[in-house]
């Protein structure tokens, strides 16, 4: 009897230590799970609206100032060269237009005009061309000058949340609360970039 209750004694104590070791390792378990989300918490993605930072910023508003007054220019430039080019036409169309059938061939300096309108005409059509492709390099360089800076921004804000993500709002469905650091980044860039040189690039 007194034997049966000493292993009874021992079987309990042994069960007291399973338990014990149980319980800590259930305690370690749920700790590495505290911690497993936790991680999993800071590999979080965060959302930026790249086109509303330049066109809220101050450096955006001032770029976008910027552009439109080169881009008027332009247009101005383009309403001069087709006016001249309009009124040259018209003052050769009413020379030419009292001349007989075949009686613009006796007039070489009126060929030679005709000639020289056509030619002016296909140089404004290129020099047009090439201004919109110089006003879009423009674009592109004061706007990569922005991007830049943002891009270093985002990256700072991105290394203190601990996210593994910044990615453009445009590229998402859906995006929950707390993950926009839109307007976190348009505060900063405030702060540092009000405004850039935006020269015309012909």
């Amino acid at each position: 009897m007194i034997e049966n209750l000493s292993n009874l004694q021992l079987q309990q104590g042994s069960n007291m230590r399973n338990f014990r070791y149980l319980n800590r390792l259930i305690i370690a378990c749920l700790a590495g799970l505290a911690l497993a989300g936790n991680a999993y918490a800071q590999s979080s993605v965060l959302v930026i609206d790249q086109a509303r930072v330049m066109r809220d910023s101050e450096v955006g508003k001032h770029v976008a100032r910027q552009l439109e007054a080169i881009a008027k220019s332009i247009e101005g430039e383009f309403k001069t060269k087709g006016a001249n080019l309009t009124a040259d036409a018209k003052k050769l169309k009413s020379e030419t237009s009292t001349l007989g059938e075949g009686g613009l061939k006796g007039r070489p300096d009126l060929q030679k005009r005709i000639i020289d309108l056509q030619k002016k005409r296909n140089t404004a059509a290129q020099e047009s061309a090439q201004s919109l492709k110089g006003l879009e390099a423009t674009t592109n360089k004061a706007v990569l000058q922005v991007q830049k800076k943002v891009d270093e921004i985002a990256k700072a804000i991105g290394r203190e949340r601990r996210a593994s993500i910044v990615i453009d709002k445009k590229f998402l469905f859906y995006a929950g609360d707390g993950v926009d650091i839109t307007d976190t980044v348009i505060s900063r860039l405030n702060s540092q970039m009000k405004t850039i040189p935006v020269t015309r690039i012909k």
